[in-house]
């Protein structure tokens, strides 16, 4: 199985990596060709945003690690899309 698309929420406190820097980032991840970031909800000190990540095998555990090294939280995966090998 390969996941050729990953939509996630995640919660990003307010100061940490910007969506410019974030985008940047999730770009540099092997497998990645394409993100997205839509903001879902913004407060003083944090923001919700829906990120989507399209590639050719994404590796959620990948993913997750560097988002936690900018102290961004998954919330949930809103929607995962997989292709037989």
């Amino acid at each position: 199985m390969r996941i050729v698309r990953l939509v996630l929420e995640v919660s990003r406190p307010v100061g940490s990596l910007d969506a410019i820097n974030l985008i940047k980032r999730l770009t540099e991840l092997s497998n990645v060709k394409s993100v997205t970031v839509k903001f879902r909800k913004i407060s003083a000190r944090a923001q919700t945003l829906l990120l989507a990540l399209e590639g050719d095998n994404l590796d959620y555990e990948h993913v997750s690690k560097m988002l936690s090294e900018f102290n961004i939280t998954i919330m949930g995966i809103d929607e995962i899309q997989a292709l037989s090998k």
